[in-house]
């Protein structure tokens, strides 16, 4: 089994630490892939019932974002999503 510098454990250790607790890294546990799911769902949920309404791309975005909870790349994916999955499928 190779082991790394104590330096290197160390260094990873705190970029971990950090990036979990401030919530900017990567998944960092249940919590975060709970929160993942539920945005899912209910961006899945409100997004087919909009689409069937309208197919107003900028409409759609507006009422998703009044009721999703904020997300820092948000903005972008609704409207990609949007067209994507929602739009194309009709």
């Amino acid at each position: 089994m190779r082991r790394f510098p104590r330096w290197f454990v160390f260094v990873i250790t705190m970029l971990v630490a950090s990036s979990a607790s401030a919530d900017k890294g990567p998944i960092s546990g249940k919590k975060n892939i709970a929160e993942m799911k539920a945005y899912a769902q209910l961006f899945d949920q409100k997004a087919r019932k909009l689409v069937t309404k309208t197919n107003d791309v900028d409409y759609i975005e507006a009422e998703l974002k009044k009721v999703l909870p904020f997300r820092s790349q948000g903005a972008w994916m609704i409207s990609y999503n949007i067209r994507t999955k929602y739009l194309q499928a009709k």
